[in-house]
């Protein structure tokens, strides 16, 4: 199987699978429908479905217009309730409607079984999505997420954020993000390159360096063929960092920055 990335960032974040029969699967859509079409080769029927994450701009285009294109095909499109909601709040009409799932069920897609399950962001309802294929085993795709969860302060009985990664089994390829440096982030707020409601938001919403190693740390095991580094904020990190960093906690990995153009190939073994 190969992973096309088509884009990868602030501007724009989607990936194809192409699995060796042909049949793809499309996760996140903030490039053009065209353009999509266009890197399928235009086989649009052998296109089990496009995965949203969530509605914001750079993963469904401006106000949702590039998913809007894709609704025009025969490729279906799959989200969470909450977000195809906040799709149809921006107007978006198309010859087919999105078709909803649910986090925690698993979903069969051509050669595709996918099971969504719910990240902290700032958006409606965002997804996260175990996707499973024989070729490519067991694939982690998690972006635009803080991986937080709520608990009580014993001291105060006040509700607090920690920061708590998950174990998930048996993956064999992970595509996670890795927004910012906190180094970097701390300078740039000093620099006031950003502001302090910048700041918090991208602290509550979006994974960090060290927190995205801490996961890996916990979830990478002999069975780890590749992991993707996505969604690099290109204010707050910095590529040869993050890989560096993220190298030498998971020694022995092939370590990949998501960036347009590249292509890696997906297998469900390390040899």
């Amino acid at each position: 199987m190969i992973l096309k990335i088509l884009g990868s960032s602030s501007s724009g974040n989607c990936y194809i699978l192409i699995s060796e029969t042909g049949q793809s699967l499309i996760i996140d859509c903030g490039v053009n429908a065209t353009f999509i079409k266009k890197s399928l080769n235009w086989n649009v029927s052998g296109c089990a479905g496009l995965l949203i994450s969530h509605e914001h701009g750079d993963h469904v285009g401006p106000k949702g217009k590039f998913v809007e294109g894709i609704l025009k095909t025969s490729i279906p499109v799959y989200a969470s309730a909450g977000t195809i909601a906040a799709l149809h709040d921006y107007g978006i009409k198309g010859f087919w409607q999105p078709k909803p799932v649910e986090r925690m069920k698993v979903y069969q897609m051509g050669e595709y079984r996918v099971m969504p399950f719910g990240v902290q962001h700032d958006a409606a309802e965002p997804f996260a999505y175990l996707i499973e294929h024989p070729e490519a085993g067991r694939i982690l795709f998690a972006t635009d997420t803080a991986f937080m969860v709520d608990q009580v302060d014993e001291r105060t009985g006040q509700p607090v954020k920690i920061f708590a990664p998950p174990k998930i089994a048996g993956v064999n390829n992970i595509m996670i993000e890795c927004n910012y440096d906190e180094n970097r982030l701390e300078a740039n707020r000093e620099r006031e390159i950003i502001t302090t409601g910048q700041y918090r938001r991208v602290k509550a919403n979006h994974l960090s360096l060290t927190h995205c190693a801490a996961f890996l740390e916990r979830n990478v095991t002999s069975d780890v063929v590749n992991v993707v580094l996505m969604h690099l904020s290109p204010r707050n990190s910095d590529d040869a960092t993050i890989e560096g960093y993220i190298r030498n906690v998971i020694p022995g990995v092939n370590v990949e920055i998501a960036k347009p153009g590249k292509e890696i190939q997906f297998n469900n073994k390390p040899f």
